[in-house]
């Protein structure tokens, strides 16, 4: 989302912005506590929240953060004496609801099903001038080819939609913003990337790496924690602005492939580059060295300097193992070419076909700078 809105020179606390889900959801809390602008409107299964005035930020950290302990901290809980004269709280299920102008809301149900696409809201919605919209579940009315029109109408002012969750907007909705409207879409294929990155560097890898000794060497060691968690986030953050770059690129050179199906296409040529790479495999499993290269770009630092190469050579290299450890290699390598070459694919893989050894030794090889892989 910051790459996407800073490439149009837009500022993240003149964006006024809609959640669709939480603030109870891990994601949905995850971007109320990040947010720098006003959040406008919060919307999930329990209800909704509005003020034109912008939530009050302090409250939304406190649901948030309650939410990881376990406690019931939807929308509901949200205190309504926190709320703005304009603002309002709307339950799911309240029997009657006033608004602050007086009007009688008799069936909260119908309201809060119908609010993003009535377009008598559209009176409340003006005033809060909702520039970006980040869906990430926890509401099951979703944007589809029979209420995009609608949807459109009432927030005339959006300019940004980064899914973090893929069930808000189905395809037809997807194309008829990129066909209608000015919009940036950028689709969860690459927007959720993120978060599984995260489950696999900090559990599924660590934990085969580990095995029962993973509490001990990872949760009840709070340096070697913090230090995994800070590598994470910063391969994340690297890694989500090269591909949103590579993308927006891409759309330019390409118009009629729209920004959120340009997700669709990467990843498709991504896996075509993995399959590619796995039937090529024993040519790399020859060369010891050149494997440890691809397994230590792809694994994080903190774990390297925990176990060390040989331990982590010798588990991988397992009968049980040697699935994952194929699958990081074929997997690092092609992601790692669209990261590098993704903006000149067809020159590099007409250059993997001509010299395929020459070509993942150049993969293997250490990157650039963070900073300069992620200004593609």
């Amino acid at each position: 989302f910051r790459t996407l809105i800073n490439h149009d020179n837009a500022r993240e606390k003149d964006l006024n912005l809609m959640v669709i889900g939480g603030p109870g959801g891990r994601l949905g809390g995850n971007e109320l506590l990040c947010y720098q602008g006003r959040i406008c409107l919060a919307i999930d299964n329990e209800g909704l929240l509005f003020d034109p005035a912008g939530l009050d930020p302090g409250e939304l950290e406190k649901l948030a953060l309650s939410a990881r302990s376990g406690i019931a901290a939807g929308t509901l809980a949200f205190p309504s004496d926190m709320l703005s004269p304009g603002g309002f709280k709307v339950p799911a299920t309240a029997a009657r609801t006033f608004l602050p102008d007086g009007t009688v809301i008799e069936k909260s149900a119908l309201f809060h099903r119908d609010f993003l696409f009535n377009p008598e809201m559209r009176a409340y919605l003006r005033r809060a001038n909702i520039r970006a919209c980040l869906p990430c579940g926890g509401f099951k009315e979703g944007v589809t080819d029979s209420t995009i029109t609608s949807f459109l109408g009432n927030f005339k002012e959006l300019e940004f939609i980064v899914e973090g969750a893929g069930l808000f907007f189905d395809n037809d909705a997807r194309r008829h913003i990129a066909t209608n409207t000015c919009i940036r879409h950028l689709k969860e294929t690459t927007a959720n990337k993120g978060g599984v990155f995260s489950s696999v560097m900090a559990e599924v890898l660590p934990g085969f790496l580990l095995g029962d000794q993973y509490e001990t060497a990872l949760l009840e060691d709070s340096k070697v924690c913090g230090d995994l968690v800070r590598e994470i986030l910063s391969l994340v953050e690297t890694h989500a602005a090269a591909e949103t770059k590579i993308l927006i690129h891409r759309c330019k050179a390409d118009p009629h492939i729209p920004l959120f199906a340009q997700s669709d296409k990467a990843g498709e040529e991504i896996l075509t580059l993995q399959d590619i790479f796995r039937t090529r495999l024993n040519t790399i499993l020859k060369q010891k060295t050149l494997v440890w290269k691809i397994l230590t770009a792809y694994i994080p630092k903190t774990l390297v300097k925990l176990m060390g190469k040989k331990r982590i050579t010798e588990i991988l290299n397992t009968d049980t193992m040697q699935e994952y450890r194929d699958a990081i290699i074929t997997k690092r390598l092609a992601v790692t070419a669209f990261y590098r070459f993704g903006l000149e694919w067809e020159n590099f893989m007409a250059a993997l076909e001509k010299d395929f050894t020459g070509t993942v030794a150049e993969l293997a090889a250490p990157a650039m700078a963070p900073q300069q892989e992620a200004s593609l």
